[in-house]
């Protein structure tokens, strides 16, 4: 019986820890600003979306798209334009998205901001409603 509540006494402290580390872990976490922004454009064109963005802390953009809609062309880190020595190590630069609108209808593109390593909410995330017309 002794062994019984020791053992009942060790899990109750092993649930207790975990559920404490994992609101620690929580806290490491950010919580995302969310965008929505309306774009329109014509089918068969391509257009870009331009973000902020700092590959050196970790963090990258991912996009989802309906492929029925838009086909992704490109994908490129573009650092700061004023290079030298006022720079700060660190300074963001942009990543330019290019999209093809291949079909009329509407869809959504959502970008999201995170390190793809840890286990969160994204640290950004902006819905683009995208209206593709003729």
């Amino acid at each position: 019986m002794k062994c019984l509540k020791t053992a009942s006494m060790i899990i109750l402290a092993v649930f207790s820890l975990s559920m404490v580390s994992g609101v620690f872990a929580a806290d490491k976490c950010i919580f995302p600003v969310k965008e929505e922004k309306q774009l329109t454009v014509k089918v068969n064109k391509e257009f870009n979306i331009t973000l902020e963005s700092n590959p050196s802390t970790g963090y990258q953009w991912f996009q989802d798209v309906n492929s029925r809609f838009l086909k992704i062309i490109s994908s490129q880190y573009c650092p700061p334009e004023d290079m030298n020595e006022s720079n700060i190590a660190g300074e963001p630069g942009t990543q330019i998205f290019t999209f093809k609108a291949i079909k009329t209808g509407k869809t959504d593109i959502t970008m999201k901001y995170a390190r793809p390593w840890e286990n969160c909410l994204p640290a950004e995330e902006i819905i683009y409603h995208v209206n593709i017309v003729n």
